[in-house]
């Protein structure tokens, strides 16, 4: 977790927006999303990824942690 947090090992490189392939262990293609929320959810890394706060409320109740996804709130001043 640490590694991934400073982003210091060569396979923490991944984010929502990777394209290359992440593998489970049946090599079958997993959403980079998916794997994103799970170790951001253990490692309390906060996110703000527009739209991802269900899979980031699975994560943390999967992982049994507090959900680190922030909702983005609408324009205060727009109202």
């Amino acid at each position: 977790l640490n590694a991934y947090q400073r982003k210091s090992h060569p396979h923490c490189h991944v984010d929502a927006q990777t394209t290359a392939a992440v593998l489970d262990e049946y090599c079958c293609q997993v959403p980079a999303i998916i794997v994103v929320a799970l170790m951001d959810t253990l490692s309390g890394t906060l996110c703000e990824e527009p739209s991802a706060h269900k899979l980031y409320h699975r994560a943390a109740e999967l992982t049994e942690r507090p959900c680190v996804h922030r909702e983005q709130t609408a324009n205060a001043s727009a109202a």
